[in-house]
């Protein structure tokens, strides 16, 4: 089902004017989909699950980031919006401005440019889609997934303690990586 959701979404951005929110629902389905690999990952096998996760994770680094750079305007406009008695020089207007020339700039390079690149993640895709029928999934409930689930777990928690220890964004984006796969197994 997801790899199918993330089909239908690259075929819309094809077509669309602003192919942004497509191909951000797309990257999210990608997303999806490779914690469900993850979550059956010892039923898959290594080369398998190495295989089919490369390929989702290429899928999705084929996309144009327009939608990351609308999130980076929302973001800091919303901040200069909630803050502005707190603001001090610099100004944020002037990188506010760079940051919709650059989502500008990102909206027209996936609509006309990047026309190459959906469509390679749509060929990818696709041909996965094709292949989860054959996946070796042999055992079922429980079985299936208890072993991914508690691997995502176990890896939250350290990454967990890890950002305790050390509140550094780098720290924070890896706990947050891990608790939103387990959030996706769950």
């Amino acid at each position: 089902e997801r790899a199918e959701r993330a089909a239908e979404g690259l075929r819309e951005a094809a077509g669309a004017e602003d192919p942004s929110e497509c191909i951000h629902a797309a990257r999210k389905d990608l997303k999806k989909l490779r914690a469900a690999v993850r979550l059956i990952r010892l039923e898959l096998g290594d080369d398998l699950y190495r295989a089919e996760n490369e390929r989702y994770r290429e899928a999705g680094r084929l996309l144009p980031p327009s939608r990351d750079a609308e999130v980076k305007v929302e973001t800091l406009g919303g901040l200069c919006e909630a803050f502005s008695d707190r603001l001090e020089p610099p100004d944020p207007a002037d990188r506010l401005e760079e940051l919709r020339r650059e989502r500008d700039r990102a909206v027209r390079a996936a609509r006309l440019g990047d026309a190459d690149s959906i469509e390679a993640a749509l060929e990818a895709v696709e041909e996965g889609r094709s292949r989860i029928e054959a996946w070796p999934l042999e055992t079922g409930s429980w079985k299936l997934v208890g072993p991914g689930i508690g691997r995502a777990y176990r890896r939250g928690r350290r990454e967990m303690r890890r950002a305790a220890e050390d509140a550094s964004g780098g720290s924070m984006h890896q706990w947050r990586q891990r608790a939103r796969v387990l959030w996706y197994h769950l």
